[in-house]
């Protein structure tokens, strides 16, 4: 009896401690709840400089550009995710993996040289595009977003669509009774939230700036979204807003098949054309850019599910600028390419060069010949899961 007694006296001790660690600030889950907003007397900028060791990358990619510069020393009601130096060393330590492979020298964000304009070595346009994920031109509030249970997709200074949403996780012995968190989603021109990648803030309050509601991402986030590694290495355009405006034919099916389905960002999806009755070779299709873009490479992606019969082997791309008639044959610049004969690496992702480089508003692809069995041949049908035009 006296056992009993002693061990349930344990027992209440132990669930007392629990308990008063949960509702008295000795649970993390209790101290990681979003406490009253911070008010930093100041502009966002100046508040980013200002945090030494934690946020020293993030400001100084920033000063690199100097109309974000300017935009940020400025009045307005903004909302920023402000990203740890930690996120910034895990980009360039897979960057640097993937430039090892090529037998390239590794680079850093820092020291930068703010007097010249190719300063951090990075891509510049690439770089300009993957901060501006992180900065949107309108305040949003934990309680603004849990106004929605998927969240609000919403565009970043740059206009990429990212999504953002509220989020309550679970504590200790309850469900949504936890630290309130918001996520932010790099929604990678697709629509399907299996595509997105996702980083989730700290549970730290967040800091309001003379300009600025400012939330601070976890550690464990790496910047760009684990994408910076491809986009610095071969960055590509921007594909929103890209439009269909001819193509030799369509089949519609499981996989998609329009010639928007090549530029989604959905390796399940792809352009296909007919396969029963098809229109008369050449095997097309013609893209609105909707602006003049300097192009220094193509890369395609062909089928990488099952067989790829079908594939483009050997293809030309055409381009032409703003204003041409498109009917005149002379307007158009066009580039062969072709895959190595044997078929071997056909499935991986290609780049193609171009240089000099080329100012186009629409380019045009066209198969010459695809893959068939073994063999490449000009039979008249073709696939392509993604096209994609390089700076």
């Amino acid at each position: 009896m006296k056992k009993q007694i002693i061990f349930s006296s344990l027992m209440l001790s132990m669930l007392f401690l629990l308990l008063s660690g949960c509702h008295k600030g000795g649970s993390p889950y209790y101290k990681a709840e979003i406490s009253e907003t911070v008010k930093y007397d100041g502009t966002v900028l100046q508040y980013l400089e200002s945090q030494k060791g934690l946020y020293d990358s993030m400001a100084l990619v920033i000063k690199r550009y100097p109309h974000f510069k300017q935009l940020l020393s400025s009045p307005g009601s903004m909302t920023i995710f402000a990203i740890p130096n930690a996120a910034f060393q895990t980009a360039v330590k897979s960057f640097n993996l993937e430039r090892a492979k090529l037998d390239s020298v590794p680079l850093y964000f820092s020291p930068y040289d703010m007097t010249r304009s190719d300063s951090g070595m990075f891509d510049y346009l690439g770089l300009e595009k993957l901060i501006a994920r992180y900065i949107f031109n309108k305040k949003y509030t934990y309680e603004d977003l849990a106004q929605s249970s998927t969240g609000f997709p919403t565009e970043s200074i740059l206009g990429y669509q990212m999504n953002l949403k509220a989020i309550q996780q679970n504590a200790v012995g309850a469900v949504k009774d936890g630290p309130k968190v918001i996520e932010l989603s790099d929604m990678n021109n697709s629509r399907f939230n299996r595509f997105w990648k996702s980083a989730l803030t700290s549970t730290i309050g967040a800091v309001q700036t003379d300009n600025a509601l400012v939330h601070v991402l976890s550690q464990n986030h790496e910047f760009g979204f684990a994408s910076f590694a491809d986009k610095l290495l071969a960055p590509a355009w921007d594909r929103t807003g890209w439009t269909p405006i001819a193509w030799h034919s369509q089949y519609l099916g499981t996989w998609g098949g329009t010639v928007a389905h090549a530029l989604d960002n959905d390796g399940s999806t792809r352009w296909h054309t007919l396969q029963t009755n098809p229109p008369p070779l050449p095997l097309y299709f013609t893209v609105d850019m909707k602006k003049n873009l300097l192009i220094g490479g193509v890369t395609i992606q062909v089928r990488t599910d099952g067989g790829h019969d079908g594939s483009p082997v050997d293809f030309t791309v055409q381009f032409a600028k703003e204003g041409a008639d498109l009917k005149d044959s002379s307007v158009w610049s066009s580039y062969r390419f072709a895959y190595p004969p044997d078929g071997s690496t056909i499935k991986l992702p290609h780049k193609f060069e171009i240089n000099p480089k080329v100012e186009a508003r629409y380019f045009r692809f066209i198969v010459n010949q695809v893959f068939s069995g073994r063999l490449y041949t000009d039979r008249p049908y073709s696939n392509l899961d993604e096209i994609w035009m390089l700076y």
